[in-house]
């Protein structure tokens, strides 16, 4: 097994686990194209990085629903969350997981992995919660 950054960016599958995500096992998996693959794509972010599974356990503690304050007024706001150069869109998947957002959009310039990887979360679908747009930084 290769491991950069002491992370292995070329299995096809990674499970992220943390014990506040409510699903019954934890869990989430995130598929990824190391350069074994035939979907890598050089100079984009095809394979997730520590930083993203660090961003998601941070997420996972700030903003799981025990921890968001649903007061009155927050009754009436909508939690929108857009990640942008999403990737894999792993950050913005563990998010739509919490149940602390309405709403959750991967952007990035190649949306292939992030479209993968919305597909096999058959929850976040029929919930209309997770969304894929491309976005090319610096396009309107």
């Amino acid at each position: 097994m290769t491991r950069i950054h002491n992370f292995d960016q070329r299995a096809p599958l990674i499970t992220f686990t943390h014990e506040k995500l409510p699903e019954h096992n934890k869990q989430v998996q995130i598929k990824q194209f190391g350069s074994g693959s035939k979907q890598f794509a050089s100079d984009t972010s095809s394979v997730i990085w520590p930083v993203a599974m660090a961003m998601s356990k941070w997420m996972c503690e700030k903003y799981c629903v025990e921890n968001v304050n649903k007061t009155a007024e927050d009754l009436y706001k909508s939690r929108t969350l857009v990640e942008v150069g999403a990737g894999s869109g792993v950050v913005g998947i563990v998010s739509a997981h919490l149940g602390s957002f309405d709403k959750v959009i991967l952007t990035d310039a190649n949306i292939d992995c992030c479209i993968e990887n919305k597909n096999v979360q058959p929850d976040l679908i029929k919930n209309n919660v997770l969304d894929v747009k491309k976005l090319f930084w610096g396009d309107e």
